[in-house]
């Protein structure tokens, strides 16, 4: 017979159990067949932590830092709560400006990590399972004689404009950037981790400026790394994995924090290809990839990279090398709010060209003239909130609708290749505008908070195509609010395209 308390617990559980909730996050307790709400009843104080309903799994993450706090007076740690309290790091650091949540969280962090550090030694550093303090070196700033940094172009002057707003007369102001040096670098007996983040001689080695703990860090890397020391970025909180899963002797690190985003992967780690010949490492020296690559890109990199072998390694998982050799990125993309939208337009024309070169050079030409109108739906991700009706005119006025993701990466690069007009709401699938055809129209469907988003709109340029910035509407947009880059959630959140302003766009332009 059940007690009064697990009859109570029941009961609790009944009317606040969400069972296609609870069953969508725990897989495991649906391929078990277990009823979800006898399940919580009796497991909900067990590690791993688990929301009974959507709500509640926001209350978790928010509460998360007095749980990991209290834990620690206690003298005890729960890895599940852990790893909530870094989602929560996460979920703060979208946010524009230091919130003082955010300051709280990174002062608990960093208080939680001295603490350890006094007891267990600079080395260990366990933090309740926050990780260990290292030390940063920046690769092309601190020497360092495990490091070897050979410069394969110098940094530049990059000159643009804003991107042209469909319908609007006033002038695009002109802007100057640097554009990054370009550099490859070898480092000896390297760790890789995470999300291919690299340790090295008992410090944490940064080689791409965008995930550079000076910035925070918004694309997940809170679950293996936290900057929680202060703006100089002079130490970091790392999660390394003691145990080594894998080690290689020589290997070439292509993919970097976001390998599996097709715009990171095309435009900032496939890039990559030109400074590894320009560096002449040795054809039978292996890149390193992330397990999560898409077909797609796996496709891209046989066709880039003939001949060359790979190593995969799955994100979180320790990979030691013993010659690591490094390329640069050439973008400056930082994960943070903080930085505004058009100090990330820089791109490097030689770069972008050699991967040009690679794809169009084996590819076939095109059946037909660049006649086609492409609109580039999103089955998945942000998106338009009446995207079936933003489709309905794009269709009324004679345009293909497709989705990028469903085809291969041979397919994509000529749909781009053989498009006179490339429109869509702006995403990772624009990068193939490195491969379309000068003269192309593109009109980049955008949130009114990103309208200075320039990244696209430089590509375009490269492949001498005219870009044309279609912004939506929010209910939160006010006027001159995209020359002030706003949180994540706002910028990368959805919008709504007025139906009339899209129609006389076409009509104008097309």
């Amino acid at each position: 017979m059940a007690s009064i308390l697990e009859r109570v617990t029941l009961r609790i559980a009944q009317r606040i159990v969400d069972p296609a909730f609870y069953l969508a996050r725990n897989a495991d307790v649906a391929a078990a067949g277990v009823d979800p709400v006898a399940h919580f009843a009796r497991y909900w104080h067990a590690s791993p932590l688990r929301a009974p309903n959507e709500r509640l799994e926001g209350r978790i993450f928010a509460w998360s830092p007095v749980l990991l706090a209290v834990l620690a007076l206690l003298g005890r740690s729960r890895q599940d709560i852990t790893d909530c309290f870094r989602y929560r790091i996460n979920q703060l650091a979208t946010r524009r400006g230091f919130t003082l949540q955010l300051r709280l969280v990174l002062v608990l962090a960093r208080f939680l990590a001295v603490r350890s550090a006094l007891s267990t030694g600079p080395s260990g550093a366990a933090a309740a399972g926050l990780g260990s303090i290292y030390p940063v070196v920046r690769i092309g700033h601190d020497a360092v004689p495990w490091i070897d940094c050979r410069s394969i172009a110098e940094a530049g002057v990059f000159s643009f404009a804003d991107p042209e707003v469909a319908l609007r007369a006033q002038p695009s102001t002109a802007r100057r950037l640097q554009c990054p040096e370009l550099w490859c670098a070898k480092i000896q007996d390297a760790s890789i981790f995470g999300f291919a983040q690299i340790v090295s001689h008992a410090a944490f080695v940064v080689y791409e400026p965008e995930a550079d703990p000076v910035f925070r860090y918004t694309s997940r890397q809170c679950e293996f790394v936290i900057n929680c020391f202060g703006s100089k970025g002079d130490r970091v909180l790392a999660r390394v994995p003691q145990d080594v899963d894998q080690a290689i002797d020589a290997g070439i690190l292509l993919i970097g924090r976001c390998g599996a985003n097709y715009f990171h992967f095309l435009i900032e780690y496939a890039t990559k290809g030109y400074i590894i010949d320009k560096a002449s490492i040795p054809a039978d020296v292996p890149l390193i990839l992330s397990d999560d690559l898409f077909p797609q890109e796996m496709e891209a990199l046989k066709l880039l990279f003939p001949g060359r072998p790979f190593t995969i390694r799955e994100h979180g998982k320790r990979l030691d090398v013993k010659t690591l050799y490094v390329p640069s990125l050439m973008t400056f993309i930082p994960d943070t709010p903080d930085v505004e939208f058009w100090t990330v337009a820089a791109v490097n024309h030689a770069s972008l060209s050699w991967l040009r070169a690679r794809v169009l050079d084996t590819a076939p030409a095109p059946r037909a003239l660049p006649a086609r109108k492409l609109y580039l739906g999103r089955s998945a991700g942000r998106n338009i909130t009446n995207a079936a009706e933003v489709e309905a005119v794009f269709h009324r006025h004679g345009f293909e609708i497709v989705n990028p993701g469903q085809l291969s990466f041979a397919q994509q690069v000529e749909a781009f290749r053989s498009a006179g007009c490339i429109a869509g709401p702006i995403g990772a699938a624009f990068a193939n505008l490195v491969f379309a055809s000068p003269d192309t129209l593109v009109l980049g469907l955008v949130s009114p908070f990103a309208v200075q988003f320039s990244t696209f709109a430089s590509l375009a340029t490269f492949a001498e195509c005219r870009y044309l910035a279609v912004p939506g509407e929010h209910d939160a947009f006010r006027p001159g609010a995209e020359k002030r880059r706003r949180s994540l959630e706002l910028t990368h959140g959805n919008y709504r395209i007025d139906l009339d302003y899209l129609d006389t766009v076409l009509r104008t332009y097309i």
